[in-house]
């Protein structure tokens, strides 16, 4: 990996108070809107029990909390859970939210060098799954979403793992994705990273709607098979 000539470095620096909204008892509508997604129940627990995804009490939307460097929630993006016809879905962030720690999933090897983005959470946790359902570990690489086309989570996530020397960028299909993608790989590219353009197969818009896909084509062949 060639030296650095562009220091990576958070573009805000001001501290904000994240207010998260009070947690469900138990987060039973989150668990079967995420399964119904196709996330892996394992994974998905996981991130339960780490407090990285939760239910808020009060409009049963999904929370996914963003950490900083030393474990502190700074983020929350909000997801709703009702399928209304034609509806597009609730998405809100929590009040106070910081837009450089978005949700991400951490790698448990030593000294990974090797980040993985993507726009949403639930891509995030799509990618995570359909890696498992390869027999990969998962967690060989960080796994971060964005919450938006920006880079403005990235460039913090850089900045606090300087280890990091390839990164996949997996962004939407859209126009915006793919606009976003050339951007962010100039950027990088320009300061010393090594990086690879890998989003879902053409016709998919993201990992979410290529995961869904993908199960639905084994229930499929499973069914065939009977």
């Amino acid at each position: 990996v060639p030296p650095r000539k562009v220091k990576i470095e958070s573009t805000e620096k001001e501290d904000r108070q994240l207010i998260l909204p009070k947690r469900a008892g138990k987060p039973s509508r989150a668990i079967a809107y995420l399964i119904g997604r196709g996330i892996d129940k394992d994974i998905l627990y996981s991130c339960i029990k780490d407090g990285r995804i939760f239910e808020d009490a009060e409009h049963h939307n999904v929370v996914f909390v963003g950490r900083d460097r030393i474990g502190i929630d700074r983020y929350a993006m909000l997801r709703g859970t009702y399928n209304f016809k034609d509806a597009t879905p609730f998405k809100g962030e929590a009040a106070g939210s910081d837009k450089r720690y978005s949700f991400c999933l951490i790698s448990n090897t030593k000294d990974c060098d090797e980040l993985v983005v993507l726009e949403a959470a639930i891509d995030a946790l799509s990618y995570a799954t359909l890696e498992k359902m390869k027999g990969r570990n998962y967690k060989r690489h960080h796994i971060l979403s964005l919450g938006c086309g920006a880079d403005t989570a990235l460039m913090q996530f850089l900045s606090d793992h300087p280890g990091i020397k390839n990164i996949v960028l997996s962004l939407d299909n859209d126009k915006g994705g793919r606009s976003a993608t050339a951007t962010i790989s100039d950027k990088l590219k320009k300061a010393g990273y090594n990086t690879i353009n890998q989003p879902a197969p053409s016709g998919f818009k993201d990992m979410n709607e290529y995961l869904v896909a993908v199960k639905k084509n084994m229930k499929k062949e499973e069914i065939e098979r009977e």
